[in-house]
């Protein structure tokens, strides 16, 4: 648990052993996903309409997926400032999600993740992604960066800032523990999206490619791919 003021960054467990807490962790994922759908479904590439049906199995798979890492940035009370009792799943099931932020990986290696594809579909398909010919199995750990929303009354505070960093601080931390030399973090936004775009800059990011893409729903659009590399001398 990271604190930043008013809101506290933390980080979803992928399993609960108490059945009725797992339910519910589970369906506050739901919900805030299905919140971001409605506020900015076409940033996604995915509709409100084509998840909400979705079987419960569906998200429960993505809570618990090994590759995903969920980081929520929640909202901290006054009271909680000076509570020693407060932990990570009194605020999870009791405090306002702000946003959150999913990193996927590692991906051993330097590999391409294609726009036109739904990396989690890529995960579930064979728990990896295809390297490229040019790739550095061994000394390169890949992330890619998806799902970053931060609600619009909640933007502008630092919570979308403190997300990537907290995501890049772990995707760093995972890299040197592996035994990898340098970390990189891959996203792909769209390129007209100029606040996302511009809070990526500032986090360290690049754009590195430019492609037309077509999503599942709505117009074609340009698609920015934006990339980071860090040692893990930076650790």
């Amino acid at each position: 648990m990271a604190s930043h003021g008013s809101f506290t960054i933390i980080l979803l467990p992928k399993q609960i052993a108490n059945e009725e807490q797992w339910n519910k962790l589970v369906e506050l994922a739901r919900e805030f996903r299905l919140t971001s759908l409605k506020l900015a479904g076409g940033l996604f590439g995915r509709s409100y309409e084509q998840e909400v049906d979705m079987p419960l199995e569906f998200w429960t798979n993505r809570v618990a997926n090994p590759k995903a890492t969920t980081f929520v940035a929640v909202r901290r009370e006054t009271s909680d400032t000076n509570d020693t009792q407060s932990n990570d799943s009194k605020l999870i099931f009791e405090s306002e999600w702000l946003g959150w932020i999913v990193p996927l990986g590692p991906q051993d290696g330097f590999a391409e993740f294609p726009g036109s594809t739904s990396p989690w579909e890529m995960l579930s398909r064979d728990n990896t992604v295809s390297p490229r010919n040019d790739a550095m199995p061994t000394s390169i750990r890949q992330f890619l960066i998806t799902g970053m929303f931060v609600l619009p009354n909640t933007r502008g505070t630092g919570v979308g800032r403190a997300l990537v960093n907290t995501a890049l601080d772990n995707a760093l931390r995972e890299t040197k523990a592996s035994g990898a030399k340098e970390m990189m973090c891959t996203l792909i936004v769209d390129k007209d999206n100029d606040p996302a775009r511009t809070l990526y800059e500032r986090c360290g990011f690049q754009g590195v490619r430019e492609k037309w893409f077509k999503p599942e729903i709505g117009e074609e659009r340009i698609a920015l791919t934006m990339r980071l590399s860090r040692s893990v001398d930076a650790v």
